[in-house]
């Protein structure tokens, strides 16, 4: 896994983020939306009985559009990516604007580059 951004802020984050509980380093998802955006997906548990139910993800917002760029061709491919909060303000600090950061990692293979003339690479003579 390589890096793809160390820390990138969420945009358009609801105002109900703002009193929900969020950790730094806490986990965190990526989803191709029909429209081409990529959306954060934090996750939430039920506060009522919440030790007996599945932890459930909910948007949280969108990325960056020079990270939709590199990002949404790895979820179309469905290639492993790893997302992870690493900056979240404490809960009276984003009252007025909520601000969450992301750092993503993600399995990115070196373009193979070819030899000039488009010939076939060879084995070295020795």
């Amino acid at each position: 896994m390589q890096i793809i951004t160390a820390k990138s802020r969420v945009l358009d984050v609801p105002r109900i983020w703002a009193r929900r509980p969020l950790t730094i380093d806490g986990d965190a998802r990526l989803r191709l939306e029909s429209d081409g955006e990529v959306s954060v997906l934090a996750p939430v548990r039920p506060r009522f009985l919440g030790r007996f139910r599945d932890v459930r993800y909910e948007r949280v917002g969108r990325l960056e559009p020079r990270l939709t760029a590199v990002m949404a061709p790895l979820l179309a491919e469905r290639r492993r990516v790893r997302v992870r909060l690493v900056d979240v303000p404490a809960p009276f600090e984003r009252a007025a604007e909520p601000a969450i950061w992301v750092s993503v990692w993600g399995d990115v293979e070196m373009a193979r580059v070819r030899p000039a003339g488009g010939s076939r690479p060879r084995a070295l003579a020795g």
